[in-house]
């Protein structure tokens, strides 16, 4: 497998299926739509991946036996429904030409329930039941085409140990995740240290972790888990912090709305693989993808680094004191990169604030729509949220590209992507800049087109004639992190604060 680390899971399937209107109240839950609506599955699943998770778990989690025996399948179609989840993933990865990773979910026995024991753990376990009921599903799920087998929401430790006797065997690798009851055990009560303990050698898990479980409990869990385990990942994925109410198959409680706040904590402890559980949607994941990949670039504490060589010119050292803490590459990241690029072609030509409020009507326009039926869309649609003609062509040249285009472009060298991004007609270099900076996060570009900036170095600096040697010149000294530098100097003139000897 090849992921890089921190890399990012996607959140709870059910939960844009709710918000989509799927009632999904019944004994086989997500796994019921295998059966009446494998198209809304694949929805769920795009808006995730649109969302940059790099990690899709399959929707295989209460697709069990005996409940799918109790629908009256027999042994054959069981099995055909399970792997279908499977083959929904790769149907998509092939279709969208993405590289994520395929999870098959295999939940806890107590899923095959029904009843919401998975949140509470079983203090009766028949062994031989549970014995039967992992070693089929893992048969299954493990000569599938999926990447890795995904144990997840284990309330028990007899579950983790008859788990761990069955996957010796496995050829996959495998993550095992705990729901938790508080900050230091799982649903059984038992310490998460004796979990890991049991799994911190085991030759076939890679990750272990913890999901289904409360934010608030999770920084404690992770510092835990990460005393122990050494040569493996941690992986969390916590819900909303509601608590599930198995009898009426409800989420009841209150969200933790301070969840964004968490992520940074979380990356800074040192988690791996980084997601949402139940009620945790694609825009939450797109938060943690946007941390994330800001993490990757400049660790613990951002823009640390890139300060340290910047201060070495007075004009910047001002700049970081007065704007250091307030400078954000997020602010216009989307990990669709037709809807990140039409953005920016929004923005051509006009006042800031008036790209926002345009911004924000296209979002509400294509909403659920694909890319296909955007390209289809009247230009009257557009042009009553104030785009104009032009942009309108611009904007469907883009989407019409990346119908058919290879978009791996965090591969490509800088010069590679501007060249890549400037085939497309209403795509200049000002674009494929911006495009640079606030999407893939390339730390060394400064637009030598971009007014905002030029006029921002003459105050700042001083410079009447700026001529494109003096320019040049300038700009070199910023190396490697002109970027940042570009960041300062916007805000700078945003706020109209300038530099003065």
């Amino acid at each position: 497998m090849n992921i890089s680390y921190p890399a990012i899971l996607d959140g709870g399937l059910s939960y844009p299926l709710e918000k989509n209107g799927l009632d999904i109240k019944n004994d086989l839950w997500v796994s019921e739509l295998l059966i009446s609506n494998p198209k809304a599955i694949k929805k769920a699943h795009i808006d995730y991946i649109d969302s940059g998770a790099e990690i899709i778990t399959s929707s295989s989690y209460q697709a069990s036996f005996n409940l799918l025996k109790n629908r009256g399948y027999d042994e054959s179609k069981s099995k055909e429904i399970i792997l279908k989840s499977i083959k929904i993933l790769k149907h998509l990865k092939k279709k969208y030409k993405k590289n994520f990773i395929i999870a098959a979910s295999i939940g806890p026995y107590g899923s095959s329930l029904a009843d919401g024991s998975e949140y509470k753990g079983l203090k009766n376990i028949d062994e031989e039941k549970v014995y039967k009921f992992y070693k089929k599903k893992v048969d299954i799920l493990d000569k599938s085409e999926a990447d890795l087998l995904a144990f997840e929401t284990i309330p028990s430790f007899k579950e983790a140990k008859i788990i761990s006797e069955i996957i010796k065997s496995a050829k996959k690798k495998c993550w095992i995740s705990f729901s938790c009851q508080n900050e230091k055990e799982i649903n059984d009560g038992t310490h998460i240290e004796k979990c890991c303990i049991l799994l911190k050698n085991h030759p076939k898990v890679f990750a272990i972790g913890i999901n289904c479980t409360s934010p608030i409990y999770i920084s404690n869990l992770i510092q835990i888990i990460k005393k122990i385990i050494i040569n493996k990942k941690i992986i969390a994925y916590p819900n909303s912090g509601e608590v599930y109410d198995g009898k009426k198959k409800v989420w009841r409680g209150s969200v933790i709305n301070s969840f964004e706040s968490y992520i940074d904590e979380w990356l800074t402890l040192g988690v791996d693989i980084l997601g949402g559980c139940c009620r945790v949607g694609p825009e939450e994941i797109k938060k943690i993808k946007t941390k994330a990949d800001l993490f990757k670039l400049y660790g613990k504490k951002k823009f640390s680094k890139p300060f340290e060589k910047l201060k070495s010119d007075p004009v910047m050292k001002f700049l970081i004191s007065k704007f250091g803490k307030n400078i954000d590459l997020t602010d216009r990241y989307n990990s669709n990169y037709s809807k990140a690029l039409s953005d920016l072609i929004i923005e051509q030509q006009i006042s800031f604030k008036a790209a926002i409020t345009i911004k924000k009507k296209f979002n509400s326009l294509i909403k659920n729509l694909t890319n296909n039926e955007i390209i289809k869309l009247p230009s009257k649609n557009f042009q009553s949220i104030g785009i104009s003609k032009r942009k309108i062509e611009y904007i469907k040249n883009v989407y019409e590209f990346f119908k058919t285009q290879n978009n791996n472009l965090k591969e490509m060298s800088d010069q590679e992507v501007i060249q890549y991004l400037t085939k497309i007609k209403g795509v200049g270099k000002w674009t494929a800049e911006m495009f640079l900076i606030f999407i893939l996060f390339r730390t060394n570009i400064f637009s030598n087109n971009d007014l905002a900036l030029i006029n921002s170095i003459k105050i700042n600096y001083g410079i009447k004639n700026l001529t494109e040697n003096k320019l040049e010149k300038l700009i070199n000294l910023w190396n490697p992190y002109k970027t940042i530098a570009s960041l300062l100097l916007w805000k700078s003139i945003e706020e109209k604060i300038f530099y003065k000897k």
